[in-house]
């Protein structure tokens, strides 16, 4: 199922976390909506799987009050679906996780659960990955806790300070990646409720922090203060330590990674307020609305329990959840400088947000020691660690009492005074109501509260909400402190209603006041509900590409609902028959086997019951293209199993297939061979028998003439002994050269040399086109005996033939050219230099003892000088010369043959 849109995130540009959100359900009662109507499920189920990514076999189905468990079971098995988990949330519904048909994709099975009568609504059950992180900041800004500063925290620790013996204890429930639990500066503020959530929801114990992510949020709220060690949290420092972190690790292992989904998140939400935390601080972030996961968020706020979201780090201004939820405090990310950071991973900003804290280059706790991490999941902790400060001041107060304050003191950063469009002149679209400030918010939390309002602001002036649709509006009160609740009430009920947290549900086109007043104050906020215009008809505009498709093939399907400013324009996509054409969300259809089939292409309004079924002409909302699908024409042949060497007396099978691939293969090949004395091969199923060496061309031809062919060597191996001709001599001191005769189509030789008396080894491989190698870098005056084989490639094995004669050669010095010169009493004998001699010897000739006498050695230091100088001569007598070079060997000379002899008659 495609799944491309924005994942919600642990949102921490330093350690990013990204997942989808958003949820599927049946519009209830109370959203103005009907429960068994077909038409508003599919279409509101096809919307929310389009925005999010899900565990593909799973859907989350709420049933109403009332249902047994075994009841729940049963009607999951109707619908062919399995029941996995049943929990009750704190939202007083019954949640089931339902393990759907292989057969069904999410949106089909959420539109058949939704529109059971004993069902409330189904959801995906959304996934939230962790992704890559982005490079570590350097540490030019400082590595202590420069953010202190930003948001006043010392000087609300010292107001604090003033009511240390009658501050409260808080709970901070962080929905992460789990926390170190024997970190030096945490162990001791970690609850003892800290808990990791299986993949099904079930309670397990926390043994750590699969991604540094929790330990590191968890720091900025609660690390141990006046502990001599590392940093100070936020709230720690101003409780006295009073601040317990519950850590809640919801992650999830699939085969792609690590997630969150709704169920966790929904079991982490109800454990926090079972365990009696009033501050959950959940980084997560992304589009589309994920219902359930909001039922959960106002179960929360309704319980007084205050929940705090990072805002997101895409830099942009659209809407994010849960962050935007009107429950939830929303929090950007500002540089040390207070500025909105809008570099990579920069904060999100708009009309939904609502407070900013620093965010960028963040000191804090993670796993084994300390770390910076940037992004507005670093944020949203201070504002949540603020929030357990004035929770520990005074522990009755409501979540809107507290978001209030907030918002109330902050210290504000816009420029114009008033964003455009917005009604309240503190309040600016890049950073809300503005910086966290912690003193601010201490003092108006212990200054006894005011009993009258001086005004009451909302957000917006005004909100356009669409017929069926619900939205909390938000206002904000002066003074800080005010004690009493906001009263709600709508002019005109029948157009929207508001309850008494100020959420306010579209029930038909018009136009409502929606006041929220505060003992004598009064503000209001108009209220547009836009109606819902139906599609009257649905056009697809290339059907005709469509009507023939070779098999394998896709094509895209661009078809539009009428009127263009429909309500709903999704359109909906069914195949007749799925194992000939597959059509998904989006149109595209994928030819999948030879056959006919029907696409239908249909979407809904609220008077259909499911156009689809309804085919005939009069139906204007449902479009047929009838496809049909063949296999292409046949571009070519290609050898999918072949040879170029077959030895002789073997037998091999060719084989082939068409191109492209969705031709039809199962169509015949025949196959031949230009010259069957080599090889002949059999017509229909390309096996090969080999008749006689020599090389030949395999054809395969499809019916239409197409062909591939492949010219293949038949060869033998009976080749040994002198068959190779092998010829070995010395071409240096150092090296002996091998030369032999070429073996008919080798594909190459291998070498093999003894030394002196030791054993054959394998020395070279040689490609076939070699008839001669040198062998160096061998000693002077050693024997080395060589014989080789020839070995051919056939396929995956080597075949190799037998081995030559052995042949072998010594290494040896060159003779030295000798010349004499007749000199004044004396004869001069000079000689050429031979290479890699290291010394020369001189031998005379004695006529007395019928021999050549050595006369004189001349050493390698020496050797430039290369002459002797005979001055034992006389008148008229002949004398002959002769010079042989040598090279020292392990202590040992080895002497080269002897020069020719130089022959001087002195006179």
């Amino acid at each position: 199922m495609k799944k491309t849109r924005k994942l919600i995130a642990l949102l921490s540009a330093a350690a990013l976390f990204f997942a989808t959100a958003g949820s599927v359900m049946a519009e209830t009662a109370g959203q103005g909506g009907n429960q068994n109507d077909p038409a508003s499920v599919s279409a509101e189920a096809k919307e929310m799987v389009k925005d999010g990514d899900y565990v593909d076999d799973q859907v989350i189905v709420v049933f109403k009050d009332g249902v047994s468990d075994a009841r729940i079971k049963k009607e999951i098995k109707t619908e062919d679906a399995k029941c996995l988990e049943i929990t009750d949330s704190a939202a007083d519904a019954k949640i089931a996780v339902a393990d759907i048909n292989k057969n069904d994709s999410v949106e089909e099975a959420i539109t058949k659960l939704a529109q059971n009568p004993k069902v409330e609504y189904a959801q995906p059950n959304y996934r939230y990955k962790p992704a890559a992180v982005n490079d570590p900041y350097a540490n030019d800004e400082g590595v202590n806790q420069w953010y202190l500063t930003n948001i006043k925290a010392r000087e609300a620790w010292n107001l604090m300070e003033t009511k240390k013996g009658s501050l409260s204890p808080v709970t901070v429930a962080v929905i992460d990646t789990g926390i170190d639990k024997a970190h030096e500066d945490l162990k001791s503020n970690v609850s003892g409720d800290s808990i990791k959530l299986d993949a099904s929801g079930n309670i397990t114990e926390l043994r750590g922090d699969s991604e540094s992510h929790g330990t590191h949020t968890a720091g900025i709220v609660g690390a141990i203060s006046n502990n001599s060690k590392g940093i100070a949290g936020i709230a720690s420092a101003g409780t006295g330590n009073r601040v317990k972190l519950m850590a809640i690790d919801a992650t999830t292992k699939y085969d792609d990674g690590l997630y969150f989904n709704t169920y966790n998140l929904v079991e982490a939400i109800d454990y926090a307020l079972s365990k009696n935390a009033k501050v959950i601080n959940m980084s997560l972030g992304g589009a589309g609305k994920n219902y359930i996961l909001e039922e959960s968020i106002k179960a929360a706020y309704d319980q007084g329990v205050t929940v705090v979201a990072a805002a997101g780090n895409e830099n942009t201004d659209e809407i994010c959840f849960p962050s935007d939820y009107g429950e939830v405090i929303s929090v950007c990310s500002l540089t040390r400088q207070n500025k909105r950071y809008t570099g990579e991973y920069g904060s999100n900003y708009g009309q939904a947000k609502d407070i900013s804290a620093p965010g960028t280059n963040i000191l804090s706790t993670v796993p084994g020691d300390y770390g910076q991490m940037s992004g507005t999941s670093m944020s949203a902790p201070m504002v949540s660690a603020v929030a357990a400060m004035l929770y520990s001041v005074k522990p009755d107060m409501e979540p809107f009492q507290v978001k209030n304050i907030l918002c109330d003191t902050a210290e504000y950063l816009g420029e114009d005074m008033g964003a455009e469009n917005t009604g309240d002149r503190k309040f600016d679209k890049l950073t809300g109501y503005g910086l966290v400030n912690a003193e601010k918010a201490v003092k108006a939390a212990m200054t006894g509260a005011a009993a009258e309002p001086e005004s009451i602001t909302f957000k917006a002036a005004g909100e356009r909400i669409d017929e069926g649709q619900s939205q909390m509006l938000e206002v904000r009160v002066e003074p800080a402190n005010v004690s009493g609740n906001p009263k709600w009430e709508s002019s005109n009920e029948a157009v929207a209603t508001v309850d008494d947290d100020g959420r306010v549900t579209a029930r038909e086109a018009g136009k409502a006041e929606i006041s929220c007043t505060i003992g004598s104050k009064k503000a209001v906020c108009t209220v547009l509900v836009a109606p819902v215009i139906e599609p009257t008809s649905l056009k697809i505009f290339n059907s005709d590409k469509a009507k023939n498709m070779a098999m394998g093939s896709a094509f895209s399907l661009d078809a539009r609902v009428f009127p263009e400013n429909a309500h709903n324009a999704e359109i909906s996509w069914k195949s007749s028959d799925k194992n000939v054409v597959t059509v998904d969300e989006d149109g595209l259809v994928e030819a999948r086997g030879i056959g006919k089939a029907r696409i239908i292409g249909y979407t809904y309004n609220s008077k259909d019951k499911d156009p689809s079924k309804d085919l005939s002409p009069g139906n204007k909302v449902a479009q047929i293209v009838e496809v049909s699908v063949t296999y292409a024409e046949i571009a070519g042949v290609k050898l999918t199993a072949s040879q170029k060497k077959i030895k002789l007396g073997t037998s091999y099978t060719f084989k082939a297939a068409f191109s492209p691939d969705n031709a039809n293969q199962s169509l015949p090949v025949t196959w031949s061979s230009s010259n069957r004395s080599v090889a002949d091969i059999d017509k229909k199923a390309g096996a090969v028998s080999t008749v006689g060496t020599g090389q030949t061309t395999i054809k395969a031809t499809a019916p239409n003439g197409k062909l591939a062919s492949l010219r293949i060597t038949v060869f033998k191996t009976d080749y040994s002994g002198k068959a190779y001709g092998l010829k070995a001599s010395p071409y240096s001191y150092a090296g002996n050269k091998l030369t032999w005769k070429s073996i008919p189509s080798a594909d190459g030789y291998e070498i093999w040399r003894a030394a002196g008396k030791g054993k054959y080894a394998k020395v070279k491989t040689l490609d076939g086109t070699k008839k001669s190698w040198k062998n160096g870098k061998l000693k002077t005056g050693t024997k080395y005996k060589y014989k080789i084989r020839a070995y051919y490639k056939a396929g995956d094995k080597i075949e190799y033939c037998g081995y030559s004669s052995a042949k072998s050669a010594t290494p040896k010095l060159k003779k030295a050219s000798v010349k004499t010169k007749k000199e004044n009493k004396k004869i001069t004998v000079t000689w050429s230099k031979v290479r890699g001699a290291t010394g020369y010897t001189v031998y005379k000739y004695s006529a007395s003892k019928k021999k050549y006498v050595r006369k004189k050695t001349v050493k390698s230091s020496k050797a430039k000088k290369r002459v002797y100088t005979d001055k034992k001569v006389k008148w008229g007598k002949t004398y002959k010369y002769k010079v042989r070079a040598y090279r020292t060997i392990g202590g040992k000379r080895v002497y080269g043959p002897y020069s020719k002899a130089a022959v001087r008659t002195y006179r």
